[in-house]
C-alpha cells in the first residue's frame, strides 16, 4: 500500500492533520511525504537524511519517498539513503508537481517487478520520479501531459533540462 502525506494547509491544521493522519501512515508499505508536511504535521525536523530516520520511525514503510523542492528528493529504504538531485526547469505551475513524483516513483518500482525488498527498484523510481516532477513542473494544471518518449529522453540526459 503506498500513501501520499498531501497535506492541504487550506484544508486543516497541521496539529489536526498530523494527528489524523499518523494512524495512516503507520502501515503503509511506501511512504511520500514533503520533507515540509514531515516537519509540520509529524515534528520532523533537521537535514534531509535526519528528518526521513525520524519519519521512519513513524511508519513500518519499506520505502520512505521525500521531496524537499529546489533540493531534489531523497530515498529511505532498507538502511539505504539516496538522493536524487532535481532536475533545472523553467517552473510553470508547481501544482501536480508531487503526484507527478508519486507516479514516477510507481512506473520505475514496478518496472522492476515491485518488490519491496529489492531497493534497485526503490531507486529506479527515485530517478524517474524527479523526473517526471520536473516535467510536470514545465506545464501548466494539475495534470502531466507527457509520454514515455519525453520521460526517457529526460531520463537519459539528453538534456540536463526540461524544455517545452
Amino acid at each position: 500500500m503506498s500513501f501520499d502525506v498531501n497535506y492541504r494547509a487550506k484544508l486543516w491544521s497541521a496539529a489536526i492533520a498530523g494527528e489524523k493522519l499518523r494512524p495512516l501512515i503507520k502501515y503503509a508499505d511506501i511512504l511520500f511525504c514533503k520533507g515540509a508536511d514531515a516537519a509540520a504535521l509529524f515534528g520532523c525536523h533537521g537535514k534531509p537524511h535526519e528528518l526521513m530516520m525520524k519519519l521512519k520511525a513513524l511508519t513500518q514503510a519499506r520505502a520512505l519517498f521525500c521531496t524537499f523542492g529546489e533540493n531534489g528528493a531523497s530515498l529511505l529504504s532498507n538502511g539505504e539513503f539516496v538522493t536524487q538531485p532535481a532536475l533545472p526547469v523553467q517552473i510553470v505551475d508547481r501544482i501536480g508537481s508531487g503526484d507527478a513524483f508519486a507516479a514516477g516513483v510507481i512506473d520505475g518500482w514496478l518496472s522492476g517487478g515491485g518488490s519491496l525488498t529489492d531497493s534497485s527498484t526503490f531507486r529506479e523510481g527515485l530517478r524517474r520520479g524527479v523526473a517526471l516532477a520536473a516535467i510536470a513542473l514545465s506545464q501548466f494544471g494539475d495534470r502531466v501531459l507527457s509520454s514515455r518518449a519525453e520521460l526517457n529522453a529526460v531520463l537519459a540526459a539528453e538534456r540536463l533540462d526540461v524544455a517545452r
